[in-house]
């Protein structure tokens, strides 16, 4: 098995660490620091898979980042290209379970005139976030696939200074972002007051999460997918690909689905039993225990809006 933490030690200032192509499995509880020299990682055609003791895929929530950039001094210029990362497997996780680190990490505050790229990367599973850069500076992802627990990219700077974000020709079908939430149980959602947030904020503690990609928006006549790591339906009333195949309402019949994974259905219940019947009783267990605290919590306030 490739040593990728004595590769990434090894890799010169300035110089790019090659990731073999293969397989490679790390072990849960893994943090490949890269050293702050390390100009760019190429994993063109590796797979990174986070594995339990008994070598199969981790169910375990990460603690630690998979990549950690580290420190990085401002004006530094960092890019991952190409690989396969694969997290823990979420199957039966809570929604309200909490992971805080990043598949690929650099967090350093005031890296204003830095610049951070990712290329032609693919990334699922258990980590909070595919990528996320704290700091400022520049981020820019092309070509990517890019799926969190909690969100698809987070890019945030909060002392003050400057930073962009930029995207083209990717796909971030996170399960938990404000772009394609996942469903809870047709039959058993139900909230005594309404949930709001703002565009940019991701609702990860809301009780009963809802379908479409703008919050709020309820109700089948959507097309559906499944997350292939949680096994949760992500829904939305329009899908528009990289490849700039738009699926709307209105065009819904000049297509045979499946189309590149997406169905549409006439309501939630008839997308969950043709797509994920398996997840029923999972999640209405689990919304009827969310439901139940709030309850709680109603009446500990003294009443409730019915």
């Amino acid at each position: 098995m490739t040593d990728l933490q004595a590769l990434l030690d090894a890799t010169p200032d300035g110089g790019t660490c090659v990731i073999p192509a293969g397989d490679h499995a790390v072990p849960e509880g893994t943090c490949l620091h890269v050293p702050y020299g390390v100009a760019a990682i190429d994993a063109t055609g590796a797979t990174i898979r986070v594995v339990g003791a008994d070598g199969q895929r981790s169910t375990v929530r990460p603690t630690v980042p998979l990549f950690d950039c580290g420190q990085r001094p401002n004006g530094s210029t960092f890019t991952f290209r190409g690989g396969h990362l694969i997290g823990p497997d979420t199957y039966g996780w809570d929604v309200l379970d909490d992971v805080g680190v990043s598949a690929i990490q650099w967090s350093f505050y005031k890296t204003w005139d830095s610049v951070m790229t990712v290329d032609g990367v693919t990334v699922e599973g258990g980590y909070a976030y595919a990528v996320m850069r704290s700091g400022g500076g520049d981020l820019t992802i092309t070509g990517s696939h890019l799926s969190g627990w909690v969100g698809a990219v987070a890019c945030f700077e909060g002392h003050g200074g400057h930073g962009t974000f930029t995207a083209s020709d990717c796909l971030f079908p996170a399960p938990h972002s404000t772009l394609s939430m996942p469903i809870s149980p047709p039959h058993r959602r139900r909230s005594r007051s309404p949930a709001t947030t703002a565009p940019h904020q991701t609702p990860r503690r809301s009780p009963q999460p809802r379908a479409g990609l703008w919050w709020g928006v309820e109700g089948g006549h959507m097309f559906y997918t499944v997350d292939t790591t949680t096994r949760l339906l992500l829904a939305g009333p329009t899908v528009q690909f990289p490849d700039g195949t738009i699926l709307t309402e209105n065009t819904k019949d000049d297509f045979t689905f499946p189309v590149q994974g997406w169905e549409w259905h006439p309501s939630d219940e008839a997308a969950y039993e043709a797509m994920a019947p398996e997840m029923l009783p999972v999640l209405a267990q689990q919304v009827a225990d969310q439901q139940a605290t709030i309850d709680a919590l109603l009446d500990a306030l003294g009443g409730s809006d019915g």
